[in-house]
């Protein structure tokens, strides 16, 4: 199997993709409000730039963060690159903006699906032209590398 340079960028479409699930089914819930018997549990890592939360959830959770939305939730606002909404702790309401490149995990258990993410792909990481052209000219030079036959070695060959 030859090892070739992604150019197409797999992992980043895929998991854009499955983002964008998420955040049409959070957009459903936005608008209709959860089915019986459903609810969510997203993980997100609490580290990423984007994420919002107040300071004493940030230090009870310095990595990452379980959020559920099922009973002890309100204004819940989805948009392009994130979600936020309002979570009972402690019953008291508190904000919480998460951004869909953040969440590792996404869990509806009622259906038993289930979205996981290393997070190593950014949703923004997409190519940019120049990186593109240097690494196709990078894989033209190695194809043309392993094309090139050394000339000693056949002679060798022959002289055994």
């Amino acid at each position: 199997m030859q090892n070739h340079t992604d150019l197409i960028g797999y992992p980043v479409l895929l998991e854009k993709a499955m983002k964008g699930v998420i955040q049409n089914i959070l957009k459903k819930i936005e608008k209709h409000g959860l089915p019986k018997n459903h609810y969510f549990e997203i993980v997100f890592d609490t580290k990423h730039k984007n994420v919002l939360i107040p300071k004493h959830l940030k230090k009870q959770y310095p990595e990452e963060m379980k959020i559920i939305l099922q009973h002890q939730f309100k204004n819940l606002k989805v948009e392009k690159d994130y979600f936020k909404v309002d979570l009972s702790f402690n019953k008291k309401f508190t904000t919480v903006q998460v951004p869909l490149d953040a969440i590792t995990i996404f869990e509806d258990p009622y259906m038993e699906f289930e979205l996981c993410f290393t997070n190593t792909v950014q949703i923004s990481g997409n190519l940019t032209e120049e990186e593109i052209y240097n690494a196709i000219k990078q894989e033209e030079e190695q194809e043309q590398k392993n094309k090139i036959i050394s000339f000693d070695s056949i002679k060798n060959k022959k002289d055994k």
